[in-house]
């Protein structure tokens, strides 16, 4: 990757954001906007946005209308044709990784790639086309100049419920960024901001919106700026503010379901971690295990049916690549009650990242890798296996075997999605 100074203010902001996917076609007979009549504030027309710039009134979320967009397209996207592969067992379904994963409702599963949602139904991958013309989505943004370029930074969905989707604006002349969570009727249509944040270029102090999560009742996320660290924030339905629950600087990665938002702290001189929860039971964000140094715990994933089970990494060493990294799973009441988490793995070689889903847990094993079986993700490998085991008869398989660095984004009902340098395939595990 080439790093220009835009990639840069970017880089916290979104994975991809040197590297985004082709725009989708316009649709040309669709317009941006239509008329709401039953929404008492102006609509206002994109196609008149051409210089408008903020003022200290526009900076709430209220003064922003709400907005009609035109219904889905579907357009099918294009794949590469360089031999592109996710394994062995493997259907690419993307040539691009995801940024976000949104819902997952019966069957189907709803992604999020730079400034595009898709869908995946069995086999299917089916762009929904939130706008018709999504590239540089004006239908979703402040009133800007048409030279601010943005790009979603995120969403969330519960199953038959509105979207929640952070769009990000880059405003040159005004040195800014904009952010905004859009909560969007699927059914209609209808976006309405939820928040409105703006972040000045180089700010050091954390801000903006990353890794948006839909608690019971109110939304998570971790702070995106240019640090390294950040802070997470908590945002109540029927609040206007959010409520800063860490107010460090510290945390790493986040995952939130139900009433729990799981969190990672780090101290930068010692290198040593800690696995925090949020719940809406008590409104307490408090440390629920630290391992013993040198050990560190990272990559928590969240149990997308039960937002109080977890499974982590834990290794030796620095955050950023620790050695001899294992593969472990709680409860919060386990924690709660002093019990570690549970090691699943414990060898020489490297497991990385894991997902878990019930009596489910896949994760990437690189101990039959003759190359570099204790190395990092991103090192090079002669075989990655992408492994599947039962919690509760402790039997194992591999379910996919690939030879560039590949991990699992998402399990869903009966599948894993598994993405690589090539994009992202789906992999069924149960038959």
């Amino acid at each position: 990757m080439r790093w220009t100074r835009e990639c840069v203010m970017l880089l916290a902001l979104s994975v991809s954001c040197c590297s985004r996917p082709p725009p989708p076609p316009v649709d040309a007979s669709a317009r941006d906007v239509v008329a709401d009549v039953t929404n008492e504030r102006e609509l206002r027309d994109v196609g008149s946005w051409t210089d408008a710039t903020t003022t200290d009134a526009s900076r709430d979320a209220e003064s922003w209308p709400c907005r009609m967009l035109p219904a889905e397209v579907p357009n099918v996207p294009a794949y590469r044709s360089d031999a592109a592969t996710c394994g062995d067992r493997c259907t690419l379904i993307s040539e691009f990784e995801p940024t976000a994963f949104i819902a997952e409702d019966g069957d189907t599963l709803e992604y999020a790639i730079s400034l595009n949602i898709f869908r995946h139904v069995r086999g299917q991958a089916a762009r929904v086309a939130l706008g018709a013309s999504y590239e540089a989505p004006r239908a979703l943004l402040p009133p800007v100049p048409q030279s601010a370029r943005s790009f979603l930074n995120g969403g969330v969905r519960v199953p038959d419920g509105p979207y929640a989707l952070v769009v990000a604006t880059e405003v040159e002349g005004q040195r800014e960024f904009v952010f905004q969570i859009h909560e969007m009727d699927r059914g209609t249509g209808r976006s309405c901001v939820r928040y409105n944040e703006y972040v000045p270029f180089g700010e050091r102090q954390p801000g903006g919106i990353g890794s948006l999560g839909r608690l019971n009742n109110g939304y998570v996320w971790r702070t995106a700026s240019t640090r390294l660290l950040y802070d997470v924030m908590y945002l109540r339905d029927g609040a206007s503010e959010p409520v800063n629950l860490t107010q460090c600087g510290c945390v790493s990665n986040l995952a939130a379901q139900g009433d729990v938002a799981w969190f990672t702290t780090e101290d930068v001189n010692t290198d040593a971690t800690e696995l925090w929860a949020f719940t809406e039971h008590d409104q307490r964000a408090r440390p629920r295990w630290t391992p013993t140094r040198p050990n560190t715990v990272t990559r928590i994933s969240v149990d997308p049916t039960d937002g109080r089970r977890l499974s982590m990494n834990l290794g030796i060493g620095g955050s950023f690549c620790p050695q001899h990294m294992d593969i472990a799973v709680a409860t919060l009441d386990e924690l709660d009650a002093g019990q570690a988490p549970r090691r699943i793995t414990d060898d020489a070689a490297t497991q990385s990242i894991s997902m878990l889903r019930g009596r489910w847990l896949v994760f990437t094993d690189y101990s039959r890798d003759p190359s570099t079986p204790n190395g990092c993700p991103d090192d090079p490998h002669s075989r990655v296996d992408i492994v599947l085991h039962d919690l509760d008869t402790g039997a194992r398989r591999i379910l996919n075997i690939g030879t560039s660095a590949m991990s699992p984004d998402y399990i869903g009902r009966s599948s894993v999605y598994v993405s690589n340098r090539w994009g992202m395939g789906v992999v069924p595990y149960l038959l």
